[in-house]
């Protein structure tokens, strides 16, 4: 967590003025929290990691620089526990231990921790939705160009502010 809330201030110092945070995905969802018999375990221990990150990035913001949040925990919980809601039809196998010819598209992790490219791809659609959330009046809704509209303001926004 130090070495998170250390990145933030150097990149601040370095004139970053649109820095987007993640936490620490809920470990516990994962093939390999299940095979050790640790999900409960795991899940507290992340909960507490993100817990205390949380207030170190609100001390941040205190302190003048303010950061956007991803809850990655709580995103690739909501996959777990509502696979087919993002396409995958397998969360408890990884790819990588599936019977050759399977599509990588249904499983949510490639192997024991790590999501596969669809889950990243949640994950992405998750933070262009916060970045939308701080910058965008409209959230990017509207008309079907507002999302881009809303990306294009933010880039020339940050562009300015240099």
């Amino acid at each position: 967590m130090n070495n998170t809330v250390a990145a933030v201030q150097r990149l601040w110092a370095s004139g970053a003025r649109i820095i987007l945070v993640m936490n620490v995905p809920d470990l516990g969802v994962t093939p390999m929290a299940k095979s050790i018999g640790m999900r409960p375990q795991l899940s507290g221990l992340c909960a507490a990691y993100n817990q205390v990150l949380g207030q170190a990035l609100y001390n941040l913001a205190e302190a003048g620089i303010p950061t956007i949040r991803l809850d990655a925990f709580k995103v690739l919980r909501e996959m777990a526990n509502t696979p087919a809601a993002y396409g995958f039809s397998n969360v408890a196998v990884p790819f990588l231990l599936a019977p050759a010819g399977s599509n990588p598209d249904q499983f949510l992790f490639w192997d024991s921790v790590h999501p596969t490219t669809g889950a990243h791809e949640v994950l992405a659609d998750e933070a262009v939705a916060q970045l939308l959330a701080a910058f965008s009046p409209s959230k990017g809704n509207g008309k079907p160009d507002a999302k881009i509209n809303s990306l294009n303001g933010l880039v020339d926004a940050s562009l300015h502010k240099r």
